[in-house]
């Protein structure tokens, strides 16, 4: 023993060696991973939340513009009396305003006759923080032709302009956008359109704060104009131009989807470049300037622009790698320690595993009173030297429970069973069941899911008369069995009194429903069918509709109605059909149609519609075979599938008996 003891010391040394480095090594490979998530997962949520921040600001400015060029088209719409009176409108709007560059006006030809055929006022200020009036329309500048005016005046609402480049005769200016508004005279005639213009320079001022966040966190050393190494920002157009970006040199001029196409990974540089123009929000990888970086890329709202941020890959491995080497070095002289410590205590803790090995191996025998050793540590051998002194006594317990339990579930079974012969003899069973009579087919079938089931299905004849029905009580099993009995009692002692089925129906609805604390319900159908007319006078109870067969199968169109035992005093309707000699009514229950296979599909009314006219087809005439022939359909397609749900069928027909 003590040799064998030796040799598993040894074994569960090596692997405990083997162990360690391979923990060491995942714990390298862990350790890398982490570190490069979390830091590109902080950079990217940092990122995140300044381009975020940004754009939603840029959007609020995009919708202030609008909005004081809403207010400044009131205005003149207000000041439309003279020339001087819009003048002064506009630059008045145009002080009251800090988001505008300036403001103009531009009305149909002639309107001012004194000013001729093109007046076009214009406001703005100017470099030095002044404000400046111009009369700009002229033949020269034919506004009038403008694609700006004509579709401002066509659409009669507010838009904007794509980004241009203007200058003034002093050489000032830059990259503006414009808003531009329909304005009306006090009859509604559109006269002209308003606009305010903005300046897209000033979005480089917003811009340039993520740049400067980066360069007050130390990341990189960022410049005026951006390198290789720097993060930066940029806006485009939908059709991939440049409106705002740190080189002004590519703005207006320069297009993404040519700019990205310039480096070797074309297609994914492409594929993000048409995401951009397609105002998608993402995160992609690019090759960008002949760099490797992340593309941190969102739409600005209410407009056609999309923002995004360049991070290059370079920034983010160099301090990953820092940190990598630090926690290498820490997790290698912490692998070597654990491996020390745990060859010591392997060797130490093994031995009282010899004895304890010996008497469970008596109990693995059988022998469940075999003595445990005593042990003096109370340590993790202690326990489980405890733990089999408790299995030992789980196991004395158990076998016994199980001989108790096994014992309840027999009788359990046999009262199941008895209870199950007992719902079952409710239900007819013997068929044909009136052997003197001619001139009615009837035959029926119930499969419970369980033990006892809650369908039912009867049917007697007083008066010449057929009383039938088919119900379905929610749930399964013992509680949905009861409710069945009920609901059986209650029809054939109703059905003994009352001949309209509306009325049986609603009195067994107010005896169902009062202190229905369970809160169950039966779907239900009762119809009478007079065997010498073929009159047939019925009443549905949120039951499934049955089906007719003559020269073909027709589905009997039925009113809902509310099913039993959900509210006293519920109202029901009677309908009437005729039934022709010789065909058959089809009634099921919801089991027929919901039955499932293996794969998880429904056997469902099409199949149950398919099934009724091949048996029509094929020459089936009686009740038996249409009932059997559904039966043999359900089977073969559920095949092993376990049953969900109690199935019944009912079919019954008046026979010619000429």
């Amino acid at each position: 023993m003590k040799q064998k003891y030796q040799s598993f010391a040894n074994r569960l040394t090596k692997k405990v060696l083997v162990t360690v480095l391979l923990i060491m090594l995942f714990t390298l490979t862990m350790t890398f991973i982490a570190a490069y998530r979390g830091m590109r997962g902080e950079i990217r949520g940092r990122y995140l939340s300044l381009m975020n921040v940004v754009a939603e600001k840029i959007h609020l400015e995009v919708k202030t513009m609008e909005i004081e060029a809403m207010n400044v088209s009131d205005e003149v719409e207000h000041h439309l009396s003279s020339p001087e009176t819009v003048m002064a409108a506009l630059e008045k709007e145009l002080r009251l305003n800090n988001f505008a560059t300036g403001y103009f006006a531009a009305f149909e030809p002639d309107y001012f006759p004194e000013k001729g055929k093109w007046f076009e006022p214009y406001v703005y200020k100017q470099n030095d923080g002044s404000y400046r009036s111009d009369q700009v329309g002229s033949e020269r500048h034919d506004y009038l032709n403008s694609d700006w005016y004509v579709r401002a005046m066509k659409e009669e609402k507010g838009f904007w302009t794509s980004p241009y480049i203007y200058r003034d005769e002093t050489g000032y200016g830059g990259v503006f956008c414009t808003f531009v508004i329909p304005i009306r005279n006090e009859t509604g005639r559109l006269v002209g359109v308003c606009g305010a213009d903005l300046l897209l320079d000033n979005l480089m001022k917003d811009m340039r704060k993520i740049d400067d966040v980066s360069r007050t966190e130390g990341m990189q050393n960022i410049d005026e104009r951006y390198s290789h190494l720097d993060f930066y920002s940029f806006i485009i157009n939908d059709e991939g131009t440049y409106i705002a970006h740190p080189d002004k040199k590519r703005v207006l001029k320069e297009n993404i989807m040519s700019h990205l196409g310039k480096d070797f990974l074309t297609i994914d540089n492409k594929r993000v470049a048409s995401d951009m123009m397609q105002m998608k929000s993402g995160i992609e990888n690019i090759m960008i300037d002949s760099l490797f970086a992340d593309i941190y890329f969102t739409p600005v709202e209410s407009t056609n622009w999309v923002m995004a941020i360049v991070v290059p890959k370079r920034a983010l491995v160099q301090p990953i790698l820092l940190l990598l080497f630090s926690l290498l070095s820490a997790t290698g002289l912490g692998q070597i320690l654990v491996w020390i410590i745990c060859r010591r205590n392997i060797r130490k803790t093994m031995k009282p595993l010899v004895a304890l090995t010996q008497s469970t191996d008596e109990v693995a025998n059988g022998n469940f009173q075999a003595p445990l050793p005593p042990l003096e540590h109370r340590d993790e051998i202690c326990a489980l030297r405890d733990s089999f002194a408790t299995m030992q006594q789980s196991l004395v317990k158990y076998i016994q429970d199980l001989k108790e339990t096994t014992a309840k579930e027999t009788a359990m079974k046999s009262e199941l069973n008895v209870a199950r012969k007992i719902q079952m003899a409710m239900i007819p069973n013997k068929f044909p069941p009136f052997r003197k009579r001619q001139d009615i087919d009837i035959y029926g079938s119930l499969t419970p899911a369980k033990a006892v089931g809650g369908d039912l299905f009867d049917f007697f004849i007083r008066d010449e008369r057929l009383f039938f029905c088919i119900g379905d009580v929610s749930g399964k099993g013992v509680p949905a069995s009861l409710m069945m009995t009920v609901v059986h009692y209650l029809f054939r002692s109703i059905s003994t009194h009352f001949d309209e089925p509306k009325r049986i129906v609603e009195i067994m609805n107010d005896c169902l429903a009062a202190d229905n604390k369970s809160l169950m319900f039966c779907t239900f159908f009762l119809g009478v069918l007079d065997l010498k007319t073929g009159q047939l006078v019925f009443c549905n109870a949120g039951h499934e509709a049955p089906y007719m067969i003559a020269s073909g199968v027709e589905r009997i169109a039925v009113d809902s109605n509310m099913a039993l035992g959900v509210m006293e005093g519920m109202s029901f309707t009677t309908q009437e059909i005729q039934l022709p000699a010789d065909a058959l009514l089809f009634l099921y229950t919801d089991g027929l149609t919901e039955a499932m296979n293996l794969e998880k599909v429904l056997f469902g009314k099409e199949r149950v519609e398919d099934a009724l006219r091949q048996a029509l087809k094929d020459g089936t005439t009686n009740a038996a075979g249409y009932v059997g022939r559904m039966t043999d359909e359900v089977a073969a397609f559920v095949k092993e599938a376990p049953q969900a749900d109690d199935l019944t069928m009912l079919a019954l027909g008046r026979l010619n008996k000429d």
